[in-house]
């Protein structure tokens, strides 16, 4: 579930996926830092694609109607990952 391609189909899968995504709601420095840690898991990619398909991936959260699914993650993470999400994608 947590590869994010297909829709959840139970309530533990939603959580799965909601934990999973939690970072995105976090403070923006610690967002900051999982970003740089990802792109340092993936440095052996060519910066241009990297960030053409990070960009995609980003987005494709964004465009979700919820990033989140389930209480408290989307009352008190959504705003935030939405922001997190927007200034990646910009940085």
């Amino acid at each position: 579930m947590t590869d994010h391609a297909t829709p959840t189909q139970t309530k533990d899968e939603s959580l799965l996926v909601d934990i999973d995504l939690a970072i995105r709601g976090n403070t923006t420095e610690s967002y900051e830092a999982f970003e740089d840690a990802v792109r340092q898991e993936y440095r052996w990619i060519p910066a241009c694609i990297y960030r053409r398909q990070r960009i995609a991936i980003l987005n494709r959260f964004l465009q979700r109607p919820r990033i989140y699914q389930n209480e408290p993650f989307h009352s008190e993470r959504e705003q935030q990952a939405r922001a997190n999400l927007a200034a990646a994608i910009v940085r």
